[in-house]
């Protein structure tokens, strides 16, 4: 008989799955980063606290990247944030018992604020 998935690798084999039914290359960088956060927490799932600096770095992506992608991991429910004052968030990972809705938020990984330019200021 098979050993069972520790809650970790239980999280990490469930976001391959869904990253893969979803099949964009938006949903792989935000499988990425959850991959690399999983890599810091514990057996359980739990405290796991990387910079967004450090996540950076390991991905190979900007921070904003980073930031969003963890945004859209949060929002699909298979990520917890609890912020810490003066240090990086803790984060854990969550296995909800319905698949996620990766379409319904996606859009927070593609959205990207931009500065808007005053039209009066345009023409100068």
């Amino acid at each position: 008989m098979p050993k069972p998935l520790c809650p970790r690798d239980a999280w990490i084999v469930r976001l391959r799955t869904e990253a893969l039914a979803v099949g964009t290359p938006a949903a792989a960088k935000v499988a990425t980063v959850g991959l690399w956060i999983a890599t810091y927490a514990s057996d359980a799932g739990q405290k796991a606290f990387p910079g967004t600096q450090a996540l950076a770095v390991l991905t190979g992506y900007t921070p904003q990247t980073v930031h969003r992608a963890t945004k859209v991991l949060e929002a699909i429910g298979l990520l917890g944030r609890h912020l810490r004052m003066n240090a990086s968030p803790l984060y854990s990972l969550l296995l909800p018992e319905a698949p996620s809705d990766w379409d319904r938020h996606m859009e927070r990984f593609t959205d990207v604020t931009q500065r808007r330019v005053d039209p009066a200021r345009k023409s100068a």
